[in-house]
């Protein structure tokens, strides 16, 4: 009998690991068998990609056991589910410590960055850096009001004064000529007016 245990294990064909897969879900682990006190063991993943596996291990189940009553999830399904809910719940308590430490620090560099021994374009660069990375961490919510166009038209404002404000005083004369266009220039406009300079 052993014999055939062994030979059948033999006999399974190896798996092989398929670059293009999606990454396995997160590993669970129960304390006991029935799957009563299930916690979960999760190797230290970024926030976007637990939650992916998360989802992916969710949809996974999903199309295993497909089932004619499939609006009715069997009790293994409820239980993965409840799992599930319990493990998201707990990381997005743990790892969603919120941006406003960051944001508040952009914010500070903003306000500190010059153009100092740097030409205009690393000075630029650097502040387009900045911008994008408040832009990541606070997105503004889609609009297609007619606000929008405002808003947009006073986050140009302030990114201009913020490039003008930073530039050397060797720039004061044309600084002064920008602030008095009408209507106001975009910041790539700003950019290359200061570059031809």
């Amino acid at each position: 009998m052993a014999r055939a245990r062994t030979r059948s294990t033999r006999e399974q064909p190896s798996s092989s690991i398929d670059s293009d897969a999606p990454p396995p879900p997160p590993l669970l682990t129960t304390a006991s068998g029935n799957g009563a006190n299930a916690s979960a063991s999760i190797l230290p993943y970024s926030r976007s990609i637990c939650s992916r596996r998360c989802k992916q291990s969710l949809l996974h189940e999903q199309r295993r056991s497909p089932r004619a009553d499939s609006c009715f999830p069997s009790p293994h399904e409820h239980q993965f589910l409840a799992m599930a809910a319990a493990m998201w719940t707990e990381l997005n308590t743990r790892f969603n410590q919120g941006n406003g430490p960051r944001i508040f620090e952009l914010s500070e560099s903003l306000i500190t960055l010059h153009q100092g021994d740097d030409s205009v374009s690393p000075y630029f660069t650097k502040l387009k850096a900045i911008w994008n990375e408040i832009h990541e961490l606070r997105p503004c919510t889609p609009c297609t009001c007619a606000a929008a166009a405002d808003n947009l038209e006073f986050q140009n404002l302030e990114q201009v004064l913020q490039f003008l404000t930073g530039l050397n005083e060797s720039y004061h004369a044309v600084r002064a000529q920008v602030l008095l266009i009408e209507p106001f220039p975009s910041i790539s406009k700003v950019f290359s007016t200061i570059v031809q300079e």
